[in-house]
């Protein structure tokens, strides 16, 4: 696809960068701090983002290095976990962030603006080519078709991602994610997340997250929108909570367990980010930090003519890692929550709080270490999830 004479516009760009997600703006930013000329190209047309509350771990603050004071809305020091008979608390040494997604995209769009990176709004991408040395992105916009030449693209477009769709890469499993405000139950410890383990209400897991000291967002992860609306209907019924504002849905990817990294084109001009890449740690289904991390791998590719495989690899690992332990919850049943909580003492509590979900590696081996037995609830659980796998294939499952 070559660009045609009788387009509305025609336009060059050394990257461009489709999509103003938090993946997306970073790798904008840092390539423009490092003199490349860097365009963002975003579907929706106003300026505002819309909005989320996330929780992430202060390794965001560290990756970035940019004042997020006006972004974080609350700090939370401990987490409960309950199952349907047990539940146990684990205190932070460093507290987590409860972010304002919407002000975290304003706070990042605004330094790549001041870096030198132009935000393009209003441009929905209909079809890109890749050639040995460039790509020509084509553009659906109120003006007509844009077309761009660029000599990198970075797909950062979400879980839904069309960059991921032209250059081939294989399907990814979605899962939908739901959250409402609501007002914090009384007597409600407002720096507490709570975190329910209900197996018959979804394989994942629902949330309190507290972001003042009277509010806060519920929600959960489930295999559909319809089906996550149902279980957070059900539940809130159940713990006395009443939503006070909007639904907040998103997609989330989960990757798939794989040795080695994808996300590039066959010549490797295209490099995917973020949910587009499956940069998702699937146990926790959270991928702020995992998006900035592989942000950061994409710069130093295209600044520094390095092996994308090899920079990302680090990211990639730990990821596996969620992914086998997302398989392994996958099989858990109730009872199997309950043993898992019920025999958590203060060695593994002390090793959750020293090491966050970011370091899933060192958190990993040193609790099948403390706790041998664990290992055989793993197994367990993962003979369960083959067994079930198996049975929806042969269309043999009878719930």
């Amino acid at each position: 696809m070559a660009l045609p004479s009788s387009c509305v516009s025609c336009k060059d760009s050394s990257v461009s960068v489709v999509g103003a997600s938090v993946a997306g703006l970073v790798a904008a930013w840092r390539m423009a701090c490092k003199g490349v000329r860097v365009r963002v190209y975003e579907a929706k047309e106003g300026s505002s983002f819309e909005p989320r509350t996330l929780i992430v771990t202060s390794a965001m603050e560290k990756l970035l290095d940019l004042d997020l004071r006006d972004c974080v809305l609350h700090k939370v020091n401990e987490f409960e976990l309950l199952s349907r008979c047990k539940s146990i608390r684990l205190p932070l040494r460093k507290p987590d962030l409860v972010v304002d997604r919407a002000r975290l995209l304003s706070a990042l769009a605004r330094a790549a603006t001041k870096a030198g990176v132009h935000l393009v709004l209003g441009h929905r991408l209909e079809d890109l080519e890749c050639g040995p040395e460039e790509c020509v992105l084509r553009f659906d916009t109120d003006r007509g078709i844009d077309y761009v030449e660029s000599s990198w693209v970075v797909g950062a477009d979400g879980a839904w991602s069309k960059i991921a769709e032209r250059i081939g890469q294989p399907t990814t499993t979605k899962v939908a994610l739901l959250q409402v405000r609501t007002r914090l139950p009384s007597g409600y410890p407002p720096e507490l997340v709570r975190v329910w383990f209900y197996r018959s209400y979804t394989r994942f897991f629902f949330w309190l997250i507290p972001e003042s000291r009277d509010t806060g967002v519920f929600g959960l992860i489930h295999e559909t929108m319809d089906q996550a609306k149902e279980a957070l209907a059900r539940l809130m019924s159940q713990e006395g909570l009443e939503a006070s504002g909007d639904c907040e849905e998103g997609w989330v990817t989960l990757p798939h367990l794989k040795p080695v990294p994808n996300g590039v084109s066959r010549n490797g001009k295209v490099i995917l980010l973020g949910d587009a890449a499956g940069h998702v740690k699937s146990s926790t289904v959270g991928g702020v930090v995992t998006g900035i991390k592989g942000a950061l791998a994409a710069v130093q590719t295209i600044t520094e003519k390095e092996s994308y495989t090899r920079k990302v690899l680090p990211l990639w690992q730990q990821l596996m890692l969620h992914r086998l332990l997302r398989k392994v919850l996958d099989g858990f049943t109730d009872e199997d929550y309950d043993k898992l909580i019920s025999s958590m003492g203060e060695k593994q509590a002390a090793i959750l709080a020293t090491y966050s979900r970011d370091d899933l590696g060192k958190i990993l081996w040193r609790l099948l270490f403390s706790k041998p037995q664990w290992y055989k609830l793993a197994l367990e659980a993962l003979v369960r999830k083959d067994g079930f796998d198996g049975a929806l294939e042969r269309g043999t499952w009878v719930p």
